[in-house]
């Protein structure tokens, strides 16, 4: 069964992570995570969100997409004062990179383990 990852990037560049595993139920199996991203990451990941169009995107599927037993990846952006909305199986090509990047981000920036966890907005 696939973990269960919330990441929140700030434009400050802070980042809020928790990861769960299944069993989702036994606390060992969770983790929360808090950190910033450095200059060079956070540039990396607006490049990716730029180029990635992800504004454009409308991302609504039918639901016979959702139907497998594969990864649904639900990407929730805010920003110009937009919120967008993207939840699917088979990610199109344009944001494969930014879905890439935000897997990895846990071993690429400065994040420590910490004992709250967060509460994300869906």
């Amino acid at each position: 069964t696939c973990p269960v990852i919330d990441l929140e990037i700030s434009n400050t560049r802070s980042v809020r992570l928790n990861i769960k595993s299944y069993p989702y139920y036994k606390a060992e199996n969770s983790a929360s995570f808090s950190g910033e991203l450095s200059d060079k990451l956070y540039k990396e990941l607006i490049h990716l969100l730029i180029i990635s169009k992800i504004s454009d995107l409308n991302m609504n599927p039918d639901p016979r997409m959702l139907c497998c037993d594969g990864a649904i990846k639900t990407l929730i952006t805010y920003h110009n004062g937009k919120r967008n909305y993207i939840r699917v199986m088979f990610e199109p090509y344009l944001i494969r990179d930014l879905i890439s990047f935000l897997y990895q981000i846990e071993k690429h920036a400065d994040l420590i383990k910490v004992s709250e966890k967060f509460e994300f907005k869906e």
